[in-house]
């Protein structure tokens, strides 16, 4: 059966055209503008994925997608842009949650790729789906999360299981910055549920609960699609084109022998470079154990790097080195606090950790910048980047693009 594929535009010859196109590999509907294609998506049910002009009368692509999404969340949608719009495109990353941008005039065989990419990623994501209802009927889970029983604190996870099912949780970014020129060389993805009843949770409060009752598979599943996702569709331009990604990886999923297929399947559906994706860790228990340690190669074989979060200490680096091919050293934040004021303790401590980083080829990271005395501290010693509030809090997408093009 063919993918069935919404093409929305105001130019009845630009539809014709696509059809004409498209209509041996797809099951092609056209609609002329927004409102017509919100009303097939009424009429037929679900695409596969839709694909929409930004310039529309009545209707812009940006609205017309966040529509869709709304009408069909795990559509894949995709947004055909100029190059003189990229504060449309901003929009559309807040509002559509696009998976991809096209510019026009848009090459057929661009065109044929973007579109098998969106085919997949719809699949996958409707098999997500699937797979998420089967835990979420596992009694063995809901018996645990529900039974009246167990600690209070347990009684968050019951919380958990709403917010996958209504699409809860979002994806904050925070600039990670070279203290050279301060110039952003990548993000870390951030985590955060915002409850329909509440305000602002953040990973710390749930990821415990999620470990505890086995659900950290789906939303660690969930993260890494997100964030491949989303940075992949940021629109190209000089200041998003080589963006790392920071991606945080729990105790949990450590342990869990499918990582390392659920981080390559986040980037085949996504499209996103490899090598452009840095894995966070805490140095813990699971570092000792041999089925986390040979996860965690692999993954490096694939193309991505390792950092370790927290340290304090030159020798622990040197040690964890030993065992693990790391690519980056973040320095903890209290650290980094007291370098302008404790020049004899924490300053010694901070100037041993970058050095052995650079002895042994690794980057070294300052967490916790806030201020310029803190920053120009770790810029004396050495330190390669630095991320704090400094550089800006986590932010949304749409609001971190912003301050990227006014950089």
């Amino acid at each position: 059966m063919r993918p069935r594929l919404l093409l929305v535009d105001d130019d009845a010859r630009i539809l014709s055209g696509l059809r004409r196109q498209l209509h041996s590999r797809y099951a092609v509907t056209v609609a002329e503008g927004g409102a017509a294609g919100l009303a097939a998506i009424a009429e037929q049910g679900p695409f596969a994925v839709v694909v929409s002009d930004m310039r529309m009368p009545g209707m812009d692509g940006a609205t017309f997608l966040a529509r869709v999404r709304l009408a069909a969340p795990l559509t894949t949608r995709v947004l055909l842009t100029g190059q003189t719009e990229p504060a449309a495109a901003i929009r559309a990353i807040n509002d559509g949650q696009v998976f991809r941008f096209l510019n026009k005039p848009c090459p057929p065989e661009t065109l044929d790729r973007c579109l098998q990419e969106a085919v997949v990623r719809y699949e996958a994501a409707r098999d997500e789906e699937s797979a998420l209802a089967a835990v979420l009927a596992d009694r063995r889970v809901l018996d645990h999360v529900l039974d009246p029983t167990v600690p209070a604190g347990d009684a968050l996870a019951a919380e958990l299981l709403d917010a996958l099912r209504n699409g809860e949780f979002h994806l904050r970014y925070q600039p990670i910055v070279d203290l050279a020129d301060e110039h952003t060389v990548g993000v870390e993805a951030l985590m955060r549920w915002t409850p329909a009843h509440a305000g602002l949770v953040t990973a710390a409060r749930f990821i415990p609960a999620a470990e505890a009752t086995g659900l950290i598979r789906p939303l660690g599943r969930w993260v890494m699609s997100a964030a491949c996702q989303e940075v992949a569709s940021w629109p190209a331009m000089s200041a998003t084109e080589s963006l790392r990604v920071h991606i945080n990886l729990s105790e949990g999923q450590l342990r869990d022998p499918q990582l390392a297929d659920d981080l390559q399947q986040a980037l085949t559906l996504s499209g996103f470079d490899p090598h452009r994706v840095t894995l966070e860790i805490d140095h813990g228990p699971a570092l000792s154990e041999l089925q986390p340690l040979a996860s965690l190669r692999t993954l490096r074989d694939r193309g991505m790097e390792l950092a370790l979060c927290g340290f304090t200490d030159a020798a622990l680096l040197r040690d964890t080195a030993e065992r693990l091919p790391l690519a980056v050293a973040k320095i903890r934040r209290h650290l980094t606090a007291l370098l302008p004021t404790d020049e004899r303790h924490s300053g010694v401590l901070f100037t041993q950790i970058v050095a052995t980083a650079h002895d042994l080829g690794i980057r070294a990271v300052a967490e916790g910048i806030e201020t310029d005395a803190q920053r120009d501290a770790a810029r004396e010693r050495g330190c390669d980047h630095g991320q704090g509030y400094r550089y800006g809090s986590p932010a949304e997408a749409g609001d971190l693009l912003t301050l990227l093009v006014g950089a």
